[in-house]
């Protein structure tokens, strides 16, 4: 057997045995700690089932967040040109600054957000 074996899915200890030859025929690891044993060698002792699938649901929700960061940056930078574009169509009406404060209190910021 060369498959490197993982913890033990039960108790997850190491120090656990693999076999190629079980009572019945065939494969399989025992842990010596707890004292399980699982037919089907390595292949069955290392599967993960739910560890494999919240890999891949992190996987796609890393992805998903980059997809919203690179939206949210998108967003921010069309939000200082509008601010910038009402600040420029006020100067040229002649509005006083009290207007522009008051507009530019209608577009604030946009608050600071943490990128990966």
């Amino acid at each position: 057997m060369t498959d490197k074996l993982k913890p033990c899915p039960f108790c997850g200890r190491f120090g656990h045995e693999a076999n190629d030859q079980y009572a019945t025929g065939g494969e399989y690891c025992e842990c010596e700690a707890c004292g399980i044993v699982l037919k089907g060698g390595a292949k069955v002792w290392n599967r993960r089932p739910i560890e494999d699938s919240l890999r891949a649901e992190l996987s796609a929700l890393k992805e998903q967040n980059a997809g919203c960061s690179r939206a949210l940056t998108k967003l921010m930078t069309e939000h200082r040109k509008l601010v910038e574009g009402v600040e420029i169509m006020l100067k040229m009406n002649g509005c006083f600054p009290e207007h522009a404060d008051q507009l530019r209190a209608l577009l604030p910021e946009p608050p600071e957000v943490e990128h990966d």
